[in-house]
């Protein structure tokens, strides 16, 4: 099948039958391999460990349990393309704490929710993998850009948590000791070093072709050949 829809794109060179075919090629191969990294995340525990590390060094401070919820969606977010398989890990491992904490199941919700809509643009994201290769625009440009909206989405919601858990209950809560930190860091260091290692294959197009951003420069070269060639302009 490989073979023929090959052969067909290059029949059809520069229709929508090219595009189609290599939009294909490209979420067929990306889609598949970010969501079994979301299926190894959780029956890994990796995401779990992320989670126990970044309770024991925020979890103390007031509103610390929601930020531990966005920072663990921002961080499993860059491991796995699949939101629900973020949220599935996260929820059950904070929303218990959180629960004895005062917050309600309304605000727990709707916290993950927009965290998971803030880490949609992490990469490695389907959204996006699927929008280059549709599009015909560089993924690993739209992964760069997703990050820096990431970042800035996950500070926005940061300050609000901390405005709605200013009357927090926080009886009970006491700071890790070091130990802990350390024990944590070093069963997360695995999930916390991958996501860097994703994002370096994606931009060495190791994990995610850019064929796509790559048609579309040739085609706006052609463009601009056949548009100097009509003015009269020289070429060489």
């Amino acid at each position: 099948a490989g073979v023929v829809l090959g052969v067909l794109a290059a029949w059809r060179h520069g229709t929508w039958i090219d595009r189609a075919v290599m939009a294909f090629s490209v979420a067929g191969f990306s889609v598949p391999v970010f969501v079994l990294l979301g299926c190894i995340l959780d029956a890994t525990g990796m995401g779990r460990a992320i989670v126990g590390f970044l309770a024991s060094i925020l979890g103390h401070v007031k509103a610390g349990m929601s930020y531990v919820l966005l920072g663990s969606m921002f961080l499993v977010s860059g491991i796995s393309g699949s939101k629900v398989s973020d949220m599935a890990t996260v929820a059950p491992a904070l929303f218990p704490e959180m629960r004895r904490r005062g917050h309600s199941a309304p605000e727990m919700t709707a916290l993950l929710a927009t965290g998971a809509a803030m880490a949609d643009t992490v990469p490695p994201s389907i959204v996006l993998i699927v929008l280059g290769s549709v599009a015909g625009v560089s993924i690993a440009g739209l992964f760069t850009s997703g990050f820096a909206i990431a970042m800035v989405l996950l500070v926005v919601l940061a300050i609000l948590a901390r405005w709605k858990a200013r009357g927090e209950r926080m009886e009970g809560v006491r700071r890790a000791p070091l130990s802990v930190i350390g024990k944590t860091a070093l069963i997360a260091a695995p999930a916390l070093v991958l996501p860097f290692m994703i994002r370096s294959l994606v931009g060495a197009d190791v994990l995610v072709g850019d064929d796509a951003g790559q048609q579309a420069r040739d085609r706006r070269d052609e463009h601009d050949v056949a548009k100097n060639r009509h003015c009269g302009f020289p070429l060489g």
